[in-house]
């Protein structure tokens, strides 16, 4: 092979391993099919989903191991649990970790007595591979941060601005020299106040840029000079940052709202409790099209399992729709409306001392609080006044 052709192959060969490795939104995405597997207890399916995006790509994020150990756990394949929890010991994890009760199946098996000899040493590799010194940096970092805006949030908007621009400037001049943190992939505690960093600034950063008399008044503040935008969708791509991480960050007071909210729609007809974006039709494309572009979950219909993990899996539309039939004395909206929250409330204060997930690491929907009501006032059959204009 003469000098050019194999500079040729080289040059393919790197091109391909660099495509390969900035395809971790194809992980992310996978890794939602994996999720509605877990959700609907189709363990065998969502093996297979995890172990294909773990054998093709070399970063895992803590969650996703997580989530793996508990669904080989849950199919008593312990060999495979115990891959996962070595792993989990090298993202962070610690032996209290493991007495969680979704782990006493594998504490009871033969594979635990190997992991518990092999623990030591893989807490002392996963030990080893910190930076205590960059860790201070983030964490005084941090610290520093939230004194600025506990002191100045609501006073002196300059010296807040101030404030978030230089930890911006600072963590840009780190990342040039050391790249991002590897625990943003791990269980760390530091990674809440690393994102909160990147939320003021990009918060400050949408602001500006949404007011013109802000970008004058501010236009000292070079939010071109940093590129962090581009920086960060480069490492989500490249599997340095979770889709979340990077839509909580960069959207932060964008009016724009690229990524959406959701809401959940009870149907009292079909008792059909359903997942979906609250906006137009156009919108509500234009936000899952963002989503599913940076790995995040779309909010449509067909997704509405993942429900499945709060306390709206049980619904009681047949316990409202009885007590609806029964209540003689509502006459108003408001009536109706306090009976189904004292009907709701007996099901959420029951799945609040309870672990519906199962141990299972998903998207936390219990907070929220947009709900729309279907087919609903037909159960009202003694309703004579709409008081609230409902």
């Amino acid at each position: 092979m003469n000098k050019f052709n194999f500079f040729l192959f080289t040059v393919v060969i790197l091109l391909f391993l660099g495509c390969k490795e900035e395809n971790y939104i194809t992980y992310h995405q996978n890794k939602i099919n994996a999720n509605l597997h877990l959700i609907n207890k189709q363990f065998d399916s969502a093996q297979i989903v995890f172990d294909d995006i773990f054998d093709k790509y070399p970063k895992h994020f803590y969650k996703d191991i997580h989530n793996a150990c508990l669904c080989a756990i849950q199919q008593g394949k312990y060999d495979k649990a115990l891959d996962y929890a070595k792993e989990l010991v090298l993202h962070a994890y610690e032996m209290s970790d493991f007495e969680k009760y979704y782990f006493t199946n594998f504490r009871n098996s033969q594979e635990w007595n190997e992991f518990e000899e092999e623990y030591p040493e893989l807490r002392k590799k996963y030990l080893k591979k910190q930076d205590y010194n960059l860790r201070d940096i983030y964490y005084k970092m941090s610290i520093n941060d939230q004194q600025a805006a506990k002191k100045y949030g609501t006073t002196d908007a300059n010296k807040l601005y101030n404030a978030y621009y230089t930890n911006a400037k600072e963590l840009y001049d780190l990342y040039k020299e050391h790249g991002l943190p590897n625990f943003l992939r791990n269980n760390d505690t530091l990674n809440v106040g690393y994102m909160v960093l990147f939320r003021h600034y990009f918060g400050m950063k949408n602001v500006v840029n949404n007011s013109d008399e802000l970008k004058i008044k501010f236009q000292h503040l070079n939010f071109d000079s940093l590129s962090w935008s581009g920086i960060l969708k480069q490492e989500l791509q490249k599997g340095n940052v979770s889709p979340e991480f990077y839509s909580q960050v960069i959207a932060y007071q964008d009016p724009k709202k690229p990524f959406g909210k959701c809401a959940i729609r009870l149907d009292f007809k079909t008792e059909r409790v359903e997942l979906f974006a609250p906006l137009s039709d156009d919108k509500a494309e234009w936000v899952n099209k963002n989503r599913y572009e940076i790995g995040l979950m779309p909010y449509v219909e067909s997704n509405s399992d993942m429900l499945k993990s709060t306390w709206y899996a049980e619904y009681p539309f047949k316990e409202v729709k009885q007590a609806y039939a029964e209540c003689d004395s509502c006459k108003t909206f408001t009536d109706y409306m306090e009976l189904k929250y004292i009907v709701e409330n007996e099901i959420r204060l029951k799945y609040e001392t309870e672990d519906i997930s199962n141990g299972f690491l998903f998207e936390n929907y219990n907070g929220i609080n947009e709900v729309y009501l279907e087919n609903f006032n037909e159960y009202q059959k003694n309703l004579v006044s709409n008081d609230i204009g409902y």
